[in-house]
């Protein structure tokens, strides 16, 4: 753990990870409506990282904010020089961990990201947990407000793996919701998951 943490460090330092930019389709009319970021680390010698592994390991130290913001300024940066060149992917999708979301400046310091860029705010949605929402609700509601008022949409990620109530969904301004894989995984195979999804 102790390599693989100094190895992160280096890396973080270094500029070493990428982003990939997931496409992500409409179903009924096969039309890409974004892309979603995923950060990818290949170490010369740990070979592919896997993503689960990397980011436990940040959020388990204090790792997870600086990286978090690179990956945010990097979206931000990337969206700035495609709209330059006439390159439009539609919404774009960015993770945000826990630790992140709950600090009390977070959603100043993504407004100030987004007008340092100069970044259409309408095409950018910030992905967070079900849990992470439902740590601090007060907080939670404060910086989706302060969010949506700039018209960044807000998506909940892992949704229905919390304890939140349904009630929540009607306070907080959410966007869309991304139903856990545990639901997805057995779609057709059993009759209770089919109705939740729908």
């Amino acid at each position: 753990r102790l390599i693989m943490e100094n190895a992160m460090r280096k890396a973080l330092v270094n500029e070493d990870f990428e982003l990939y930019f997931q496409p992500q389709y409409s179903v009924p009319n096969g039309v890409m409506t974004g892309v979603e970021v995923l950060l990818r680390w290949d170490h010369p010698q740990f070979g592919n990282v896997k993503p689960l592994e990397f980011i436990n390991l940040a959020e388990r130290t204090d790792l997870i904010i600086p990286l978090g913001e690179w990956v945010f300024q990097q979206v931000c940066e990337k969206m700035s020089l495609w709209y330059q060149q006439g390159i439009r992917l539609g919404r774009v999708s960015v993770n945000v961990s826990a630790n992140q979301f709950k600090r009390k400046d977070f959603a100043e310091w993504v407004l100030f990201q987004v007008q340092r860029y100069s970044v259409d705010p309408a095409q950018l949605e910030i992905e967070i947990t079900e849990s992470a929402l439902m740590e601090d609700v007060e907080h939670s509601l404060t910086v989706l407000t302060a969010l949506r008022r700039a018209q960044i949409r807000i998506a909940i990620d892992d949704f229905g793996t919390g304890y939140s109530s349904l009630s929540y969904l009607r306070d907080f301004p959410i966007d869309k919701l991304k139903i856990d894989q545990s639901f997805i995984r057995e779609l057709g195979a059993r009759a209770d998951g089919s109705v939740i999804v729908s």
